[in-house]
């Protein structure tokens, strides 16, 4: 059997069916590049949010309490008009065009909604996990210093925001298509979360007086790849500042994780009471 098996109806059915499955495909990534538009300016509200002062330039004794809502609502408003435009962009770039008015369809323009898609899609489960991760080591911050050096309303956001996105990221990393995706990321690295929570509880005086006292950490502590990151200027300040998102991003991290020995302790102690 061939195509001219099926005559001038099937032709005729196909190339509408056809059709149908990109517009279909154009409606569905225009959905969904709008929702990322939303979590994207959500994400920059919060994270702004944490980090207000240190946008502003201000010190906390100087800062009106209103200041980090304003700066959050500013920088979340602006993120999701230059995400709007982009996707606008992206999903019908003929749509001005010349060419694009002669197709009508805008076959091209289809195409590239439909990698486009793909790409968002991809750098969404990214940014979930990101996120989720972030949140994750806020949660393990305030379980140990509490509210020490945030305002209790800081913390008040924090504790509302920070389960929604945990859970969000358990669910995407659960799923076989997050969990092939997880494999596949390179924004992820294995056991960078259990390496800052292990940071985090090191410059925290009294949490470092039980983990010396532990002789399941004995190897890590005393591995001199922990030993040169621990000790370094950027890595103390993330950690006793509570700014975990520069702790999680920080290249040293990153480096520390390509000894396959260190990695490995690492790996052992996901399970530790300790870090859980």
């Amino acid at each position: 059997m061939d195509i001219y098996d099926f005559g001038a109806a099937g032709a005729v059915c196909f190339v509408l069916l056809l059709f149908a499955v990109i517009g279909f495909f154009k409606g569905f990534f225009r959905i969904l590049l709008g929702i990322s538009c939303l979590i994207a300016a959500s994400y920059a509200g919060y994270w702004a949010h944490g980090n207000a002062l240190e946008l502003v330039d201000l010190p906390a004794s100087k800062s009106p309490t209103w200041l980090p809502w304003f700066v959050s609502f500013a920088f979340g408003l602006i993120i999701y008009g230059v995400s709007q435009y982009l996707c606008s962009f992206i999903i019908d770039p003929f749509n001005t065009s010349k060419t694009g008015r002669r197709l009508g369809f805008g076959m091209p323009a289809a195409l590239i909604t439909v990698c486009s898609g793909i790409v968002t899609i991809w750098l969404l489960l990214s940014a979930i996990r990101f996120g989720g991760s972030i949140a994750e080591l806020d949660q393990f911050q305030l379980s140990i210093d509490g509210n020490h050096a945030e305002s209790s309303e800081q913390v008040s956001i924090k504790q509302l925001s920070i389960p929604m996105l945990i859970k969000v990221k358990n669910i995407v990393d659960t799923s076989t298509y997050g969990a092939w995706h997880l494999k596949k990321d390179p924004f992820y690295t294995s056991g960078k979360i259990t390496l800052c929570k292990i940071l985090i509880l090191y410059h925290h005086a009294p949490s470092r007086t039980k983990m010396l006292k532990t002789p399941e950490l004995k190897a890590l502590l005393n591995h001199s790849t922990f030993l040169k990151i621990a000790h370094q200027q950027e890595v103390k300040q993330a950690t006793t500042s509570q700014q975990v998102n520069k702790l999680y991003s920080s290249q040293s991290v990153g480096a520390a994780l390509s000894d396959k020995d260190f990695l490995q302790l690492l790996t052992d102690l996901e399970s530790s009471p300790f870090i859980l």
